[in-house]
């Protein structure tokens, strides 16, 4: 106890230093500032949908243009793109790379290179094909910003390669942008109801996820296919209550039926309501880059390798354009849903610490530093104590993982764009292990108590290759490694895309299997298809490092022998399809084969077949 308390008063202080020490670092301010800004022309406004900040360059009067011709004078050498009306010139100095000048016609989209003259006008230096996605008004940019100014709904005006452009504030200020989560959809248009005189944003989503399962003890004549139902929805409330204030709360519910179950017996059906994110947001405090963050809150990584979970806790973030760095303390405060009347006894007074940073040191590469304490301080018991069914806490852990993580993105001109991935993570700490024995109807009693010394490691590399074969596939290959002691945070989700729009479980869809003691080699390729939407083809293989006869979070449910390490095979086909505004639809097919780690099981399959459907409004 005294750990914790003396924990949260360092936190507090740590939080008052950096608002004292702290000086104005971005704010609002965007004057002279590299951006990429993606938008829609309708013919009089251009709609800025997304930001990217971009590293200066010496000259501030070149930039990139990316869109559909919308036409061409015929009288001069003459085009208009976008906002950019009849001010895009080209001469016998400008450059042709894949195309030429007689391909400028309206409705070709093109890349082109320019630099501002004096008079204003955009001279192109270089044209080349652009992207053939590109609806008609579509627009990317790639520029500094000039003459910013603050406009009274806090959006920023300033001029773009002489061209006016309105960057709203949700986009300009990225300490609010800390308010979003990157795995949700929802619509620019969400229902807003007036509540003094500020508007009540409220938005969510609604899904149905039907699974069927098939042979998951590796056994065709043991009665285990399932085929379940789930039927939920997400329910949000989004309020302003300052320029910089918000409040969020989330409600959520789920309905879980049985369709079917082999061997006809009872089949389950279990409902529940849970409360989601519920949090105050002070962001950039005094025009520092510093917000702060208090309730249950969403703490999600890129690829969700160390952390994707919703956590009681509070946060100080330091952000700017190319650096940012988070520092918190969670622990659980309350049941979550409707189905417990108790915190469940492995989660109960276990303090967290979590910190990460992110810096993206040259254009497309990023370097991060993770941190995670886990302290447990319940009291558990001894051997021969007796505990009800629904206390029973198999283990107490004090554990500290750090790790780095590299990610960025390699132009290899004609060959394609390779993107990569390198997490390293290292755990140590002290785990104690409870075995039980039952003793009655709902009650148990500590048999005995095993104290480990944990000291493990895991690396986790891969890089995906973007090409332009016909079709525009990509190809993936990747490799993790976990030492025998090594175990992830316990809020890892494994999920994340390599080049198509579906987020995936990248260990494998069917046996997801924890980063614990084992070897996983991935095979995947992936093309895209319609406007927003993808296919992807995996392989997985699974090698235990020590051979065991368990393996951590392992969804196959038959028992390994111990005396091989070769856990099997798996093959995933991912189909995501993004067409639509609102809707998201997703398919997953999977297939496991039984290594010898399972002894006669071996060769065995595994089936799952999986359908999504969410409604984003």
């Amino acid at each position: 106890m005294l750990f914790r308390n003396s924990l949260i008063t360092a936190y507090v202080y740590l939080l008052l230093l950096i608002l004292l020490l702290t000086k104005t670092a971005y704010a609002q301010d965007l004057e002279q500032r590299r951006v990429k800004l993606y938008g829609m022309w309708d013919g009089k406004t251009f709609r800025i949908n997304k930001l990217r900040f971009k590293f200066a360059r010496k000259n501030s009067n070149y930039g990139l243009i990316t869109g559909v011709i919308d036409k061409r004078s015929s009288e001069q050498n003459r085009l208009s793109i976008g906002p950019f009306r009849d001010r895009i010139i080209w001469d016998q100095r400008t450059k042709f790379l894949g195309m030429t000048k007689n391909e400028l016609v309206a409705g070709q989209s093109v890349k082109v290179s320019v630099h501002l003259d004096k008079q204003g006008d955009l001279i192109a230096d270089r044209f080349s094909p652009g992207s053939g996605d590109l609806d008609p008004g579509q627009v990317q940019i790639i520029g500094n910003l000039a003459d910013s100014k603050i406009l009274s709904d806090g959006a920023t005006k300033a001029k773009m390669l002489g061209t006016d452009v309105i960057i709203p504030e949700a986009l300009s200020n990225l300490s609010l942008q800390l308010t979003r989560r990157q795995d949700d959809r929802r619509p620019e248009d969400q229902i807003a109801v007036q509540l003094f005189d500020r508007p009540l944003v409220i938005g969510g989503e609604v899904g149905i996820n039907s699974r069927f399962r098939k042979d998951f003890r590796l056994d065709p004549h043991r009665d285990d296919d399932r085929f379940k139902l789930e039927a939920s929805f997400q329910l949000e409330l989004f309020y302003r209550i300052a320029s910089n204030v918000f409040l969020f709360a989330e409600m959520t519910g789920d309905s879980n039926t049985e369709i079917y179950r082999q061997g006809g017996r009872d089949r389950s059906v279990s409902r529940r309501l849970r409360r989601g994110e519920t949090w105050l947001f002070w962001g950039d405090i005094a025009g520092s880059g510093v917000s702060f963050q208090v309730g249950r809150q969403n703490y999600q990584d890129a690829r969700e390798w160390w952390w994707d979970e919703n956590l009681d806790s509070v946060r100080v973030y330091y952000n700017q354009a190319f650096f940012h760095t988070e520092l918190a303390v969670a622990q659980r405060v309350a049941v979550l849903g409707t189905n417990q009347q108790r915190i469940d006894p492995w989660k109960q007074d276990v303090l967290r610490v979590l910190s990460r940073t992110r810096w993206e040191w040259a254009a497309k590469q990023i370097a991060g530093l993770f941190f995670l304490h886990r302290q447990d301080y319940s009291q558990t018991g001894n051997v021969g104590r007796i505990v009800r069914q629904g206390a029973v806490d198999p283990s107490d852990s004090n554990l500290t993982w750090v790790g780095i993580r590299s990610l960025g993105k390699l132009d290899f001109d004609e060959l394609g764009e390779a993107k990569y991935w390198l997490d390293t993570a290292w755990v140590g700490g002290k785990e104690i292990v409870f075995n039980y024995e039952d003793v009655d109807d709902g009650l148990q009693r500590i048999d005995s108590i095993d104290r480990r010394h944990i000291n493990g490691w895991a690396v986790d590399v891969g890089v995906t290759l973007e090409t332009g074969l016909p079709l525009n596939p990509s190809f993936t290959l990747g490799y993790a490694f976990a030492s025998k002691q090594f175990r992830q945070t316990g809020l890892q989700d494994n999920n994340n895309r390599f080049n198509g729009v579906d987020r995936f479980r990248y260990y494998g869809e069917l046996s997801r299997p924890e980063l614990a003691n084992l070897h996983i080699g991935t095979l995947a390729a992936g093309i895209p298809v319609l406007n927003n939407s993808s296919v992807e083809f995996l392989y997985h293989y699974y090698h235990q490092v020590n051979e065991r006869d368990t393996l951590r979070s392992l969804r196959i449910s038959a028992d390994l022998t111990g005396n091989s390490g070769d856990i099997g095979h798996e093959w995933d086909l991912v189909i995501g399809l993004e067409e639509w505004q609102h809707l998201e639809l997703e398919f997953v097919a999977a297939m496991f084969r039984a290594g010898a780690a399972y002894g006669e099981r071996e060769g065995q399959m595994a089936y799952t077949v999986l359908f999504k459907a969410n409604y984003n409004f």
